[in-house]
């Protein structure tokens, strides 16, 4: 990690000597021009082909970089229990890898939420650069217990990055100082859907850092009908209680618990 701060830093820093002499108006030009072109891609190596992510930051790099190591019960879930024509919501979809995956490797049709600006135009740059448009639909709004508008509390501003939080800077962590506070809009689950018509999930993923009951809290008319939720409930960190209320929303909509599946930061739960 070192070593690619300190080369990267020096290839930024040969960039901006090379266009110094073209003054401020075209050496900006030229600057933004080499940054768009410089922006890597990595492709994720998956049984059905690769999936190309951009990586503009590091942390968006990581994500993909990181995709079967990380959550690997995330990805077991999806192969596992997702199937082709399914329809999936990713609510915390961050970049995208595991929606994306789900659509490429499961033909999946998949609703995407996440609210960080930054971190949605990465989200989407991946659903175009894999042509996956038919397939993902992608919102950048938060999804809670109320549908109003509201505020996200950006733990940092670069695209890819997590820990962030909805409606109050307080993450699975704890209370943090945010980098950024930045105006959206929140929906319940239920909401979004009588509104808009929109496709009711038959698998949900919540990764919301924290906010994962108050996600549940405004699904209570589509978790009757769900097949599967996967949810995180980090056990290091959450909040007991929280987790508990969380547990019993899900098994008092028919829902169990699936330990093949369940680790110690991710939970999945399945009808029957």
């Amino acid at each position: 990690m070192k070593g690619s701060k300190i080369f990267g830093g020096a290839i930024a820093a040969l960039g901006s000597a090379l266009a110094f002499p073209f003054g401020t108006k075209e050496g900006t030009k030229i600057r933004a021009y080499a940054a768009e072109r410089l922006v890597p891609h990595y492709a994720l190596a998956t049984p059905a082909g690769p999936i190309r992510f951009a990586c503009p930051t590091r942390a968006a790099a990581r994500m993909p970089m990181s995709f079967f190591h990380l959550e690997p019960e995330t990805a077991r879930w999806i192969d596992a229990l997702v199937g082709p024509d399914d329809v999936m919501w990713d609510v915390g979809a961050n970049i995208g890898t595991f929606a994306l995956y789900a659509a490429h490797v499961r033909r999946a049709h998949v609703v995407a939420f996440e609210p960080s600006a930054q971190t949605f135009g990465v989200l989407y740059s991946n659903i175009a650069l894999n042509r996956l448009g038919e397939r993902v639909q992608a919102f950048c709004l938060a999804l809670a217990n109320e549908t109003t508008r509201g505020e996200f509390f950006l733990h940092a501003t670069e695209a890819g990055e997590a820990l962030n939080a909805y409606g109050a800077p307080v993450n699975l962590r704890g209370v943090f100082a945010p980098a950024f506070r930045q105006a959206t809009l929140s929906f319940r689950i239920d909401d979004f859907i009588t509104m808009f018509g929109a496709p009711a999930p038959q698998h949900i993923k919540i990764d919301v850092d924290g906010n994962e009951l108050e996600v549940l809290q405004g699904a209570r008319k589509s978790l009757e009908t769900v097949r599967s939720v996967l949810v995180e409930l980090d056990a290091a960190f959450s909040d007991k209680s929280k987790d508990e209320a969380a547990i019993r929303l899900l098994m008092e909509a028919g829902l169990r618990e699936d330990r093949a599946f369940s680790s110690g930061w991710n939970r999945v739960f399945v009808r029957g």
